[in-house]
């Protein structure tokens, strides 16, 4: 193995940890950090299947845990509806939209989300809990996850604004990011892009990412309510960097 090479395994590791640490801690970030740090060694393509599965895998571990919150599921079944039919359209419209303008919607609402954070008279749980912002959040969602592979911030931005507890916000993120990803991976699955490779790669960087998430998890029980919403907003904030440095 050559020293890039090797500088490439050490990146993709780094990302891999870092991302699933995050998804422990505050429920979302493993792909924002795990896939620009694959896609700069191997590529875009490769880098979104062999995510697919450490992805599902801390989903699903997720959902475990804060599976008392179930009872609790208003908005969820709309948005998670909606972001499936936008993440199939966008997954077979892939290719044809422009990126640059969908990353640039990205990066502004999630600017105005955190210019209305200072913004005390500006109520946004009012606004969460109306059907049809439900609706437009989930198709944007679902639409720029199949496309740009990241709908955390629209995913947390919604969701934020409507639960009350760290462990509610996980577990309702958590089950839309898995809808998503379930329906994201079958397409792929159906499109061939799942060679015996990257299935195996899948399942060795699960392993790192499983362990890693425990860790974060942990941590995060620690955190009250306003270092957590301010845990999940510096991850919805640096998650556009890499985008934008890649897209622009």
């Amino acid at each position: 193995m050559t020293a890039l090479e090797l500088v490439a395994a050490a990146v993709v590791l780094l990302g891999v940890s870092v991302g699933a640490f995050a998804g422990g801690v505050v429920g979302m970030g493993f792909p924002v950090v795990a896939v620009p740090a694959i896609a700069a060694a191997y590529g875009l393509e490769t880098a979104v299947v062999v995510t697919a599965i450490p992805t599902l895998a801390i989903d699903a571990v997720n959902l475990h845990r804060t599976r008392a919150e179930r009872t609790d599921s208003s908005g969820l079944i709309l948005f998670g509806s909606v972001a499936a039919i936008g993440s199939i359209f966008g997954t077979l419209v892939r290719g044809r939209i422009d990126e640059r303008v969908l990353v640039l919607v990205l990066g502004v609402t999630v600017l105005l989300y955190l210019v209305s954070e200072v913004l005390p008279k500006l109520d946004l749980r009012k606004l969460a809990h109306q059907p049809v912002t439900g609706g437009i959040a989930g198709l944007v969602a679902g639409l720029l996850q199949a496309t740009v592979g990241i709908s955390g911030p629209i995913v947390g931005m919604y969701f934020l604004s409507r639960t009350d507890t760290r462990h509610g916000f996980i577990f309702h993120i958590t089950t839309v990011f898995a809808v998503m990803g379930i329906v994201r991976s079958a397409t792929l699955a159906g499109l061939g892009a799942f060679t015996t490779g990257r299935i195996w790669t899948g399942f060795g960087l699960a392993v790192l990412a499983l362990a890693l998430r425990t860790i974060g998890f942990r941590v995060g029980e620690g955190l009250d309510r306003g270092h957590f919403r301010k845990m999940v907003l510096a991850v919805m904030t640096v998650s556009l960097v890499p985008l934008l440095i890649q897209t622009f």
